[in-house]
């Protein structure tokens, strides 16, 4: 074993020590206190670096509760089994978390220190009553304002975001973990990912548009979160798709293990994108079927504007006040995906981004359960949602 690994340990789990690493300003004057800690004054940098990375290849056998509100996990590793961590640089303020985790993992600290953890050691520990508990859940088709509302919700001083976490997503892409063994994951990890900032008690989680198929999983783990349901268009949202595809538009075969419909991408492209689409607008609707809920609110992306979001924001249990407001007015000004960009309204040239028979074609196929989702149709007694809207699979 790494002779630096008994204090590379000590070091991980020691929030005081990391805390004076992160105190430090430059590279050399890390490595320096590093060397210092670890009694490895005699060692070349390059040495030393490399004993330190032979350390984070190794996975800590400590319980996760050691690592909870200092470091956060990031990354699932399938092949492994492990959780990789890193040091939180403040709370997520970027639209995706796949943009805040790039954002940390520059810091000076995180290249150096890469600790990882098996998730067995996450599995196996007792359940925890006081596992951080979300205020509310973003579901959506992709492309239907999402980002711009949970960029609106982290306006507000006390709520945090997680925005289509890969952590969560990986986790969910696993088929080597059963339903029971995710069931148990997610709120461990969720709590995780929270715990890290204390000062923003309301956590707000955005999910993949592809998670709405793992709802009933979701919906069990978390019974009480009020959820909104975001949906757009049809023709609008395979617009954009066809100027930026989204992972589960593009053929992506790691989606295969999720849905049958990720695996007729050899349909020609437009056609796989208009079942995946379909899926994903039954499967709102199946969810709307199962009766009325006051937690569970479909909203429109024409409906998206400062009131709504407002509404929404107070339905998770959210005081909006004159300046918390203000931020929210002045974010709407700016593109959800690119905010240091102004928003410049585009609905009429995505409805001119395909002709005359690709319209026609997306209408046939998504128009009725568009028009069903806001209508909050019922299904005629024995009819199936495939014989109601003539689903692709």
């Amino acid at each position: 074993m790494n002779t630096l690994f008994p204090a590379y340990r000590t070091l991980v789990t020691s929030p005081e020590m990391l805390r004076a690493c992160q105190s430090l300003t430059t590279f050399a004057e890390v490595l320096r206190y590093l060397k210092d800690w670890f009694q490895a004054s005699a060692l070349s940098d390059d040495h030393f670096l490399a004993q330190l990375n032979q350390c984070n290849r190794q996975l800590l056998d400590i319980p996760y509760e050691q690592l909870r509100g200092c470091w956060l996990p990031y990354r699932y590793e399938k092949s492994r089994g492990c959780l990789h961590w890193c040091l939180p640089q403040g709370p997520a303020v970027e639209p995706f978390q796949d943009d805040t985790i790039g954002r940390y993992r520059q810091s000076i600290l995180n290249v150096i220190l890469q600790p990882k953890t098996s998730l067995e050691a996450v599995l196996v520990q007792p359940v925890d009553v006081d596992l951080w508990q979300p205020c509310g859940f973003i579901f959506h088709l992709s492309r239907c304002g999402s980002t711009l509302l949970s960029g609106c919700a982290v306006q507000l001083d006390s709520v945090q975001i997680l925005s289509e976490s890969p952590l969560l997503t990986e986790v969910l892409l696993d088929d080597s973990l059963d339903a029971a063994q995710q069931q148990r994951l997610l709120p461990r990890l969720v709590d995780l990912q929270a715990a890290p900032f204390p000062d923003r008690p309301q956590l707000v989680i955005k999910w993949n548009a592809w998670d709405m198929l793992r709802w009933a999983l979701i919906r069990q783990t978390f019974p009480q979160v009020p959820c909104v349901l975001l949906v757009r268009n049809p023709v609008e949202v395979l617009a954009s798709h066809q100027k930026m595809a989204g992972r589960h538009m593009s053929g992506d075969p790691a989606m295969r293990v999720f849905d049958k419909v990720f695996d007729t991408c050899g349909m020609g492209i437009l056609a796989f994108r208009i079942a995946v689409l379909q899926r994903l607008m039954t499967a709102m609707y199946e969810v709307l079927q199962q009766g009325p809920s006051t937690d569970i609110q479909l909203v429109d992306y024409t409906q998206l504007n400062i009131h709504t979001i407002i509404q929404l924001l107070q339905s998770w249990g959210e005081d909006i006040d004159a300046a918390t407001c203000a931020r929210i007015q002045q974010r709407l000004q700016l593109n959800a995906k690119f905010p240091a960009q102004a928003f410049v309204a585009d609905v009429q040239q995505k409805h001119s981004v395909f002709d005359e028979q690709q319209t026609a074609q997306i209408n046939r196929h998504l128009m009725p359960v568009y028009q069903a989702l806001h209508q909050n149709e019922s299904l005629d007694p024995g009819e199936s949602v495939g014989e109601r809207f003539d689903v692709f699979l």
